[in-house]
């Protein structure tokens, strides 16, 4: 099948899991007179029962392979507006498979330097501080060792 085989305008697709955030997309984009297409691997997810949705479409569960093939069979069958992750789970796959997408419908995601900005922590703490943002103190450690030597001598408190 190619794109275009069933044509929506004012068609966006949601994609995730986040009971928060995505029924406040859902919500938006449905109050604004487009139609939403929710997409999720939680078959049992509550925002797929929004009366402001009008179509669900249930996605593989078992890694990013199966998630992003089913994800490009849907955008060559159905001409979507605009494709919003609205978790890291649909996020990351989609950024990272970028080029295997875009073609085929536009995405709500950053370009690479935004994503590794904003996605990696260590990235954003860096950039606050060049631009002189106030960020709190914050340690990088990359194994167990580095967290049993920074608990010993560091007298800061660690948020779990």
């Amino acid at each position: 099948m190619t794109k275009g085989d069933v044509r929506c305008r004012g068609c966006v697709l949601v994609l995730g899991e986040n009971p928060s955030v995505c029924p406040a997309l859902v919500r938006s984009l449905g109050r604004a007179g487009l139609t939403v297409t929710f997409g999720s691997q939680d078959p049992g997810s509550i925002v797929a029962r929004s009366r402001l949705v009008s179509h669900v479409v249930n996605f593989p569960a078992g890694g990013m392979q199966p998630w992003c093939e089913a994800l490009e069979e849907l955008l060559r069958r159905q001409a979507y507006d605009l494709v919003i992750p609205a978790t890291d789970g649909c996020l990351v796959p989609i950024v990272l498979n970028r080029a295997r997408f875009e073609s085929l419908a536009r995405l709500a995601v950053p370009d690479a330097l935004g994503f590794a900005q904003t996605y990696f922590k260590q990235n954003t703490v860096t950039m606050a501080n060049q631009l002189g943002v106030p960020v709190p103190q914050t340690v990088v450690l990359h194994d167990a060792a580095e967290l049993d030597k920074f608990e010993r001598g560091s007298g800061m408190e660690l948020p779990l």
